[in-house]
């Protein structure tokens, strides 16, 4: 449909969707907090996910990994997940019709609403545009992270995934689960509030005399000053032509 048609007929989708798909958000939410409580992995690790499954069904960021993982997580009810994404879908499907949400980069700056879909585009320009440049690549607080799976065979570098005990655990579960490789990164436990990331790091055959592109996408506002501090002096410290991306 043309813009203004489209757009027009896609919100009204919405609102007549709008009751199921709440219900349904209300049903489904203290399934996935009660999970994090009893299992200690956090429930904010699922946003990043849930935007990137979006973008994906919606054909602004292909990610089929994180379709797969969003499939077979235990404390995602898949029909309370259906009907809470169907206004947005259907309303796609019908009209053509993308949220500005799932549309950046576009040429405004994007409100803080949009950060989720804005840093995760951004990161990606970043890490394609110095990936020629370095050896290795370090995602800290990994989460649920899929960009192992879309860097081009001919330039895959080295890459280390560190995060919590817990979240590596049930992140490696969840991608066997999906059929997914697990032999893409070097998986890295480690708390960056009380251990010695980077000695942890090493001992998993990070080479601090190669260059390396470090990401650390939504990660420092969980942390201490301190900690923040400290990640970004032992960065500072690797080879010279390493990068940082981080907010």
């Amino acid at each position: 449909m043309p813009g203004i048609v489209g757009a027009g007929a896609y919100r009204t989708i919405q609102v007549v969707l709008l009751p199921l798909a709440v219900a349904a958000y209300v049903a489904t939410v203290p399934r996935l907090l009660a999970y994090s409580r009893r299992t200690g992995v956090s429930a904010t690790l699922f946003a990043s996910l849930y935007t990137r499954y979006m973008q994906h069904r919606l054909e602004t960021r292909p990610d089929e990994p994180a379709v797969r993982l969003m499939a077979v997580m235990p404390n995602v009810s898949q029909e309370g997940f259906r009907l809470t994404t169907a206004p947005t879908l259907v309303g796609h499907l019908l009209t053509g019709y993308v949220p500005r949400i799932y549309r950046y980069p576009y040429r405004d700056r994007p409100p803080m609403r949009h950060q989720s879909t804005a840093r995760t585009s951004y990161y990606d320009a970043a890490v394609q545009r110095h990936l020629d440049g370095v050896e290795q690549l370090v995602i800290l607080g990994a989460g649920f992270d899929t960009r192992v799976f879309r860097l081009p065979p001919e330039e895959r570098v080295r890459c280390f995934e560190i995060d919590m005990p817990r979240t590596q655990a049930y992140k490696a579960s969840m991608l066997e689960k999906a059929g997914l490789s697990t032999r893409l990164a070097i998986y890295v436990s480690a708390d960056f509030e009380t251990e010695d990331w980077m000695a942890k790091l090493v001992a998993a055959g990070f080479d601090p005399g190669s260059p390396t592109f470090f990401l650390w996408e939504g990660v420092t506002m969980y942390l201490d000053r301190a900690s923040v501090e400290a990640t970004l002096r032992r960065i500072a410290a690797t080879a010279p032509g390493s990068v940082v991306a981080f907010d």
